[in-house]
């Protein structure tokens, strides 16, 4: 039987090693959430933009009103984008960066064990072993930071809209768009069609 308590303690052990080595790094993670964050707030600008276009560009014949804010669709876009990518390339680079330490001092610790431990293991146990484990570590770093930061972000503005779906303007386009159905005026007769 597992020991719980014994797993947890190794995984919580496990993870204040990695940060010992991702903290050197710590400048670059702070400018990497920061980029997440411009990357979430320009992917909720978009749709925000395109909206106001159509409501206010389109209705009138406001050609050069209409050319302006393609360009600036078209700028946040391209801002989201670059955004993108800067944070993959910045989080491949720290993720890199530390297992290129966490290499270096394993090298270090297997210089200093004692000849008889490599003579216990077979040929190559310790080379196959050390290389799996790093390119395990590597994989993680890559996906989970990257992607526990977006999770946090993208929770933050999936609050943040539903707050905002809940002002006086969700009531505006429901008076103005007869196909939208709220939530909360739907009503059910016995078959369950509305009524």
């Amino acid at each position: 039987m597992h020991n719980r308590k014994g797993t947890t303690r190794s995984w919580i052990t496990a993870l204040r090693n990695i940060w010992t080595y991702l903290s050197r790094y710590r400048l670059l993670l702070m400018l990497i959430f920061c980029l997440v964050v411009v990357s979430s707030a320009l992917s909720l600008v978009g749709p925000y933009l395109i909206g106001f276009t159509i409501d206010h560009k389109l209705s009138g014949n406001d050609r050069s009103g209409l050319l302006g804010m393609i360009g600036i669709l078209l700028a946040v876009y391209l801002s989201g984008t670059f955004s993108t990518v800067l944070q993959n390339v910045l989080m491949i680079g720290v993720a890199q960066k530390t297992v290129a330490s966490i290499r270096s001092a394993l090298f270090s610790h297997l210089l200093k064990l004692p000849i008889s431990f490599y003579l216990r293991r077979q040929q190559g146990e310790v080379m196959s072993r050390l290389t799996n484990d790093i390119d395990n570590i590597s994989q993680t770093l890559k996906q989970l930071i990257y992607s526990a930061m977006f999770q946090f972000v993208d929770l933050c503005r999936n609050a943040g809209a539903d707050v905002l779906a809940e002002s006086p303007a969700d009531v505006n386009y429901a008076n103005r768009c007869p196909a939208y159905v709220s939530r909360y005026e739907m009503d059910y007769d016995t078959y369950g069609k509305i009524i």
